[in-house]
């Protein structure tokens, strides 16, 4: 297993200065090399949960504390896992600009639309 491949510590999300954790000390890039396999896509997913969601999910000796928890993490890995095969596909065509993650990856689009108060598409 390759060092970016590892799952996150607590201990490897703080940052130095404020002590809290922002997209900007930790790579969310999506490269090859982090979808090449589903164990890099789950690292990436926590490195993500780190910045946006902490705290989210209940654990007790590194498991879930619950199925009803254990089942939403999944939900949410699943469409995150969505958003960043959409991510990679798009920065890989040549666009004139580039799509990365940020707090609304792991919702759906109907979610987002109804965060944002816009319509179901």
């Amino acid at each position: 297993m390759s060092e970016s491949s590892k799952p996150l510590a607590k201990d490897d999300l703080t940052s130095t200065g404020t002590g809290t954790t922002t997209k900007s000390d930790i790579d969310l890039e999506v490269t090859c090399d982090n979808i090449k396999s589903e164990s890099e896509v789950l690292a990436l997913y926590w490195k993500w949960i780190s910045v946006f969601r902490p705290g989210r999910y209940n654990f007790q000796n590194n498991k879930f504390v619950d199925s009803e928890n254990e089942k939403l993490f999944m939900e949410r890995y699943e469409i995150f896992k969505k958003t960043t095969l959409k991510i990679y596909e798009h920065n890989k065509g040549g666009h004139s600009w580039t799509m990365g993650h940020n707090n609304f990856s792991d919702m759906t689009e109907d979610e987002f639309a109804k965060y944002v108060g816009g319509c179901k598409r």
